[in-house]
């Protein structure tokens, strides 16, 4: 005899383990991690949800027909809302950079324009300083010509002092009636001399006209095109006057000026920069060191120490590198340091 054994069918529940839903509020009230979690499948099961919703949109003819039926889940809607607010976004930076290219554009004419003025005006300033010196040298020369010899000051045919008018005088009292009106001409020449020679110091004072260094040096390179002092392979420009001397020697401010930098700057290695006027700039390279009180912004003297001779940044050996600029233009410093010898 058979038996039969009747196997109890094994039921599986339909209850996910890992649904949060179904766990024990009791473990759920001690366990602070599963709460967290259980947050949030809660909001992600309630933004999938109302994600998954949708509009329906019907599109019908007038002339009758068959319409159309267009389903939008807010999914689409939020995308394209995304999509929409980034293009205005973009757009907007777009014509605010264009706005800012066009005030850049505007702003550099501008200051074309005043850089040309600035150019003019030092054009101007430095043909003012040829008449200067042309106008010394033709009074300096009146003077040394005696003025009794020139004609063109006084002479005995002249009517205030013939000697026709003065034919009962003694030929001595107009001679010496002559030279005292000489006199007073050679004393308005001096007069004008005298101005001309206060405005003279007062310009050479305000642009770079003074040797920048306390003893005399050795040139070692000019301005302008030279061999490479490197490698001596090549040719390079060189915008500067090398004066090679002493390390430690002091170096003077070439005219009246702004201190616009005093640091290290790349193969300057230490450098100072003094602002003049009329547009005029002059650079002392390689510095060993600066002088006391000169940092950005000091104000200088003609002569007055603004630091000592060294061999920092791109060098060879001791010296000064002494530029001189006008506007943003190098200009040969030589003439400018020999001027006042």
């Amino acid at each position: 005899m058979s038996v039969i054994k009747k196997e109890t069918p094994k039921i599986e529940s339909s209850q996910p383990k890992q649904d949060l839903r179904y766990y024990d509020k009791e473990a759920l009230k001690n366990n602070v991690f599963l709460r967290m979690t259980k947050s949030w499948l809660d909001f992600k099961n309630r933004v999938h949800t109302n994600g998954m919703k949708r509009f329906s949109i019907m599109i019908m003819p007038h002339t009758g027909g068959g319409g159309k039926t267009l389903h939008i889940s807010n999914y689409l809607i939020v995308f394209f809302s995304v999509v929409l607010i980034g293009g205005i976004v973009s757009t907007a930076g777009i014509l605010s950079q264009g706005h800012q290219n066009t005030r850049n554009q505007v702003r550099l004419v501008v200051e074309n324009d005043a850089l040309e003025a600035k150019i003019f005006n030092v054009s101007q300033t430095v043909g003012g300083l040829s008449e200067y010196f042309s106008k010394f040298r033709m009074e300096v020369g009146s003077i040394i010509n005696s003025p009794i010899e020139n004609s063109s000051i006084a002479s005995l045919n002249d009517p205030e002092i013939s000697l026709s008018s003065l034919s009962d005088s003694p030929k001595e009292i107009a001679q010496l009636l002559k030279l005292e009106k000489d006199l007073d001409v050679t004393k308005e020449k001096i007069f004008h001399i005298g101005n001309f020679m206060q405005e003279n110091q007062r310009v050479l004072k305000e642009i770079p006209s003074i040797y920048p260094l306390a003893t005399r040096a050795r040139i070692t390179s000019r301005f302008g095109i030279r061999r490479n002092p490197f490698d001596k392979r090549g040719f390079e420009g060189h915008d500067g006057l090398d004066l090679a001397t002493l390390p430690g020697t002091p170096v003077y401010a070439g005219a009246d000026g702004l201190v616009t930098k005093a640091g290290v700057q790349g193969g300057y290695g230490n450098l100072v920069e003094v602002e003049h006027k009329y547009q005029f700039k002059t650079r002392y390279g390689h510095l060993q060191s600066f002088a006391a009180q000169i940092y950005p912004g000091a104000r200088v003297k003609q002569g007055q120490v603004i630091g000592y001779v060294g061999a920092t940044g791109r060098v060879t050996g001791y010296h000064l590198h002494y530029e001189v600029l006008i506007g943003n233009g190098r200009v040969d410093p030589e003439p400018f340091a020999m001027m006042l010898r």
